[in-house]
């Protein structure tokens, strides 16, 4: 895993870069934040950075239960709660999201993250209920389109089936309170996980909220876990020239002072799109604050936003390239892929022996160099390939990169 901010700074695309005196000076205040996180670790307030260090044998137990016989396992939760299984299923097995998906082996995976009543209308007409899960996930437990999809879920797995049957198949992760959620599962006799008061939705990814619908997919959990607790080890220094985490925190920091507040991600690969939106998604709800940590307004955050690849090229690149000095940009690549199409051009071409991956990479990098001309800052990070271990380190990145 490759992190390259060369073209971040002020030498490589003028005023708007960081200048190499200004990162030196800030290595101080660097090393006293990243003293902190580990003090507030250390504390117990930051339980979601020692996820990756414990065994998911629970995880990997009732994911292995839940599969059998299940041919659709339909996961219901909104923002934190839902995004975590999501994310990993649609990154690593995408193949298993959806009506026309699915294998011998795994279910069909449908999300479910709002009350819109003609997707909610397609789902109860696609779904097999006979041989459904569905899982809600919600830490209060009380909102009106939680409880909305419970009823639903209820009325649909009930029809025709036993209840010793279908009572086991509508599992509830919710907090440990006196939520409605809670106890309706409990009167219905449902399978119920408690959501830890200490962990935040967008944080839950490597604890078993995310971890479980992961298992149900069949996905390497303890390889994800391996590559998370592989970037924290990366995370461990203190100094900017070796944590990666801590060196881009100090440049998003250190451009947003020179009014470039908006954070774009650029995946280059569609199964890299999960990772970027779960960025988007940890970064909003992160940095988005009216007070600070001594309660003083300041209305502060770096807006997150997210552009895919060749299908931005030709829109939002332009208004990066020409548009007001407010963003920097973060390329995210695969240095290879599961399957590759070679350009079947003859000698006359240029694309002679070339792959769609390769065009892929070089129209990253070729707008990465575009866009410095142009005296806009951007960043890459790259992965050897999108796999369990990858995926995890580049989550895990992430969440530090946010603290």
């Amino acid at each position: 895993m490759k992190f390259d901010f060369r073209l971040m700074m002020k030498g490589a695309v003028g005023p708007a870069g960081v200048g190499a005196g200004d990162l030196s000076r800030f290595e101080r205040r660097a090393a006293a934040a990243h003293d902190d996180l580990a003090r507030r670790r250390a504390r117990g307030e930051l339980p979601h950075l020692d996820f990756p260090h414990r065994r998911p044998d629970a995880a990997l137990r009732k994911g292995r239960d839940l599969r059998r016989g299940c041919r659709d396992y339909v996961l219901v939760g909104y923002g934190g709660a839902g995004l975590s299984g999501r994310t990993w299923i649609q990154s690593l097995r995408p193949d298993l999201a959806g009506i026309l998906t699915g294998s011998p082996k795994h279910p069909r995976f449908h999300f479910v993250n709002d009350v819109d009543p003609d997707a909610t209308a397609d789902l109860l007409k696609g779904v097999d209920w006979r041989r459904a899960v569905v899982h809600l996930i919600s830490k209060g437990g009380d909102s009106p389109e939680i409880l909305s999809h419970f009823y639903i879920a209820r009325d649909r797995l009930r029809r025709g089936s036993r209840p010793a049957d279908w009572a086991r198949r509508l599992l509830v992760t919710t907090g440990p309170g006196k939520g409605a959620l809670r106890r309706l599962a409990r009167e219905g006799g449902h399978p119920i996980s408690t959501f830890p008061d200490s962990l935040s939705g967008r944080f839950a990814l490597f604890s078993d909220v995310g971890l479980l619908p992961a298992a149900v997919a069949g996905i390497d959990v303890r390889a994800l876990l391996r590559g998370a607790a592989w970037m924290d080890r990366r995370c461990e220094s203190p100094s900017l020239s070796v944590n990666p985490a801590l060196l881009g925190a100090a440049l998003h920091f250190l451009a947003a002072r020179r009014g470039l507040r908006t954070s774009v991600i650029m995946p280059y690969h569609r199964d890299l799109k999960p990772a970027a939106e779960y960025f988007r998604f940890v970064w909003a709800g992160s940095l988005g604050k009216r007070v600070d940590l001594k309660g003083r307004e300041v209305f502060a955050g770096l807006t997150p936003l997210t552009a895919v690849g060749m299908e931005d090229q030709h829109s939002q690149v332009q208004l990066f390239a020409e548009g007001p000095f407010d963003k920097t940009l973060t390329f995210l690549t695969l240095d290879s892929v599961s399957s590759d199409v070679r350009i079947p051009a003859g000698k006359e071409s240029i694309l002679r022996g070339r792959t769609l991956s390769q065009v892929n990479r070089i129209w990253a990098e070729s707008t990465a160099r575009g866009l410095a001309a142009q005296g806009r800052p951007s960043g890459a990070i790259s992965l050897p390939r999108l796999d369990a271990f990858w995926a995890g380190a580049l989550l895990y990145y992430f969440q530090r990169l946010t603290l």
